[in-house]
């Protein structure tokens, strides 16, 4: 059976989703509330996680291997690191993280073309899961509009993968109203009758 990380709640959809306006809105709400949280994401802003950030922002072609390996190392880092996950987790009441090996899983398998990806399961089958995964779904020309909305620029073209295993709770909100208008009350009962 997989580890489970207690109080780390995990934020997964294909960009303009609105992970990152969901998780800004929580925290808020969380910190007034005296519930003390902390926000992150994948890649990270560690040198690896940059690496990456910059290798796709600039659209410098990179093997898929290579992509893999590299999101891997930061994972372990993001998770391990003494500013990692783990150690967070056990000082902060509720982990945020817009998204996690779930989105890698997705994106690698449709880079390789195959379901059924033997290097991306292999580099992310010893990580241990979120305690709740929230899975934003909308439809990808929402999200583009959303994008285009905000004048930025896809930077993966993920798809939207539901996990296989269900051993992590997993909450899936309506996210087909603006950003703003989703039930942010809904989502922290969720992760607060999840984590505590």
């Amino acid at each position: 059976m997989k580890r489970v990380i207690p109080k780390f709640v995990v934020f997964e959809g294909i960009d303009g989703s609105g992970k990152s306006s969901l998780i800004e809105g929580i925290q808020l709400v969380l910190n007034t509330r005296k519930i003390r949280s902390w926000a992150t994401s994948e890649p990270t802003r560690s040198p690896i996680g940059l690496v990456i950030r910059n290798k796709l922002l600039e659209g410098v072609a990179i093997t898929y291997p290579s992509l893999a390996y590299l999101f891997a190392a930061d994972r372990y880092e993001h998770l391990y690191g003494p500013e990692g996950i783990i150690n967070k987790a056990k000082h902060y009441d509720v982990v945020l993280c817009d998204r996690y090996l779930f989105s890698s899983l997705a994106y690698q398998c449709y880079q390789s073309h195959t379901l059924t990806n033997s290097l991306a399961f292999f580099l992310n089958k010893d990580f241990p899961y979120p305690e709740l995964i929230i899975y934003l779904d909308n439809s990808p020309s929402l999200s583009l509009e959303r994008l285009i909305s905000k004048q930025l620029t896809l930077d993966h073209p993920y798809t939207s993968n539901r996990t296989a295993n269900n051993q992590p709770d997993t909450s899936q909100p309506d996210t087909s109203q603006p950003v703003s208008q989703i039930p942010v009350s809904q989502i922290i009962k969720t992760i607060l009758a999840t984590t505590y």
